[in-house]
């Protein structure tokens, strides 16, 4: 299963954990380990994709934002090292050779 952890950068102290994608593990599916390449975007966030899903973890109250990417529903996967533009937007490529661009609210550019 997949968990975001943050940790203080001093100490090193765990300040936040969460589980994620837990309906894959209440289905008893058994899915790859995940490559996770994450950014900040330009709202201070931490973007990653997982299981389909564009995430952004807000670093002030730990709340994330999921969306579903309907490019990513069918199994493909996000496993490039994600990219962003002066604009917020997000750029990466898929499993299956497609470069996909969100904007800064989870809308698919391209």
């Amino acid at each position: 299963m997949s968990h975001v952890r943050v940790f203080d950068k001093n100490d090193g102290e765990q300040l936040f954990e969460k589980a994620l994608c837990t309906e894959y593990v209440q289905q008893n599916r058994v899915e790859q380990d995940q490559y996770i390449n994450p950014i900040v975007n330009l709202k201070d966030e931490v973007v990653f994709f997982v299981q389909g899903y564009y995430q952004a973890l807000n670093l002030t109250n730990y709340s994330i934002e999921r969306i579903e990417i309907a490019t990513l529903s069918d199994g493909d996967q996000a496993l490039s090292t994600l990219a962003i533009d002066s604009n917020g937007n997000i750029y990466f490529g898929t499993e299956r050779g497609d470069v996909v661009a969100i904007d800064p609210s989870g809308v698919i550019l391209c």
